[in-house]
């Protein structure tokens, strides 16, 4: 088993909310002007942000709709997934919507952290005439791009072949060449980047559909995963945990609704086929063991704010 950081960042969410139990929490997440100091507080957005007045009052609403299921999820007894099941629908009943370009505003901090943090591990890699970066759910691949412009205009690589790994993507026109761990060959990355993808894999899938994948880094070559949550390892669920799932889940919710809002709808039937899992330290446990060569693994924490990504960086082994 790995030895993780203790990134504890249930415990902030609790404390900075000030909620020591599920009545604390019920009371402050079900009134409006102090579910929005909450949200500010944790760091998600600015005090009067566009975001944060527009989405305190339509979770308000749902917590005090639901506060039956929400009270029992916070006791660890009703699964995460009957939350934010009911709050898709909720959103679409209530015909909430966020401007993409606006929400990228309230975003654009933890965005600029995380994006630098990510340019310091790939100044790291090693230099190649050639290096081949396939990007794991990577949706339409435009950040992937951006880190690939990025190598080429910096020196740190002649050329930048892209692949994607995404089954629900058609990367024809897209410049990005799709791959799976069963394409013939032995293809290997110099860099893999899985972002924000994780979360939304259900956990036997993480392993079967991931760690093939993470099989193909060459030596020397560099594998990211980010994700947020809550890296703690621990034995049994706390308070802490449950409303930290609750705010993040929640806030994923939103996010995922408003960028890729083609892809889903505000129903029940696509509420039935969202997955949203935080991965949890004995999950990113799993995922190592199932690498197959020696690897250097470094966490990275980001801000600002609870909301600030974690970011797991493998370097393989040559050995």
């Amino acid at each position: 088993m790995a030895v993780f950081k203790q990134l504890d960042n249930a415990a902030a969410v609790a404390e900075q909310l000030g909620c020591a139990d599920a009545d604390a929490a019920m009371q402050l997440l079900g009134d409006e002007a102090t579910l929005l100091h909450g949200l500010t507080a944790l760091g998600w957005a600015a005090a009067g942000d566009y975001a944060v007045v527009r989405v305190a009052p339509v979770l308000s609403r749902f917590i005090c709709g639901h506060e039956a299921p929400i009270r029992s999820f916070l006791h660890g007894e009703t699964p995460l997934r009957d939350i934010y099941c009911a709050l898709i629908v909720h959103l679409g009943d209530e015909g909430f919507e966020l401007d993409p370009e606006q929400l990228l505003v309230t975003l654009r901090p933890h965005e600029r952290v995380c994006h630098e943090r990510l340019l310091e591990q790939l100044r790291q890699l090693p230099l190649r005439d050639v290096v081949h970066f396939l990007g794991f759910g990577l949706a339409r691949g435009e950040y992937e791009q951006e880190l690939a412009d990025y190598l080429v205009a910096n020196g740190l690589a002649g050329e930048v072949r892209l692949y994607g790994c995404d089954p629900y993507v058609d990367f024809s026109g897209s410049g990005i060449e799709e791959w799976t761990p069963s394409a013939a060959g032995e293809q290997q990355f110099d860099l893999i980047l899985a972002r924000w993808v994780l979360h939304h894999l259900e956990p036997a899938f993480r392993w079967q559909a991931f760690t093939p994948v993470a099989r193909h880094l060459a030596p020397g070559g560099c594998l990211l995963i980010l994700e947020e949550g809550d890296f703690r390892a621990a034995d049994e669920r706390r308070f802490a945990d449950q409303l930290m799932a609750l705010v993040l889940s929640s806030i994923d919710v939103i996010n995922t609704l408003t960028f890729v809002a083609e892809w889903h709808e505000k129903s029940a039937e696509s509420a039935d086929a969202y997955y949203l899992q935080h991965l949890s330290a004995d999950e990113i446990a799993v995922i190592e063991s199932g690498f197959g060569f020696p690897f250097e693994r470094q966490i990275i924490e980001t801000g600002p704010g609870v909301f600030g990504q974690t970011i797991f960086a493998y370097r393989r082994l040559s050995r």
